[in-house]
């Protein structure tokens, strides 16, 4: 090889990694969601990045619920259940989708 080509293939690691550095994973995007909506009380800003977070891991249920669950305090309650559905599809056990539901259903009469 030559130093051309090493020095190439060593800047493209370098770049790999910083990327992955810098791009939160989506346990910190969930946090940062529940930051802005509990403590922000920005629900817009919660759900922007609770869908990201989702769009990096499509199996985490407990940002589906927590969608849900800003969707229910928004009284939208469509798209409230629309998450919670979709948790208790893939895992009818699921308690924390449960109870949101039936939050759901008690403020939606």
């Amino acid at each position: 090889m030559n130093k051309l080509t090493l020095i190439f293939v060593f800047l493209t690691s370098i770049s790999s990694w910083l990327h992955a550095q810098t791009t939160p994973s989506s346990d910190e995007l969930f946090k940062n969601a529940r930051d802005a909506a509990f403590e922000e009380k920005n629900y817009d800003k919660a759900r922007l990045l609770a869908y990201e977070a989702l769009e990096k891991s499509p199996a985490y249920g407990d940002i589906d619920v927590f969608i849900g669950r800003l969707f229910t305090w928004e009284k939208n309650f469509d798209s409230a259940q629309y998450h919670f559905t979709k948790v208790l599809n893939v895992n009818p056990a699921n308690e924390d989708a449960s109870i949101a539901y039936a939050d759901l259903e008690y403020w939606n009469d």
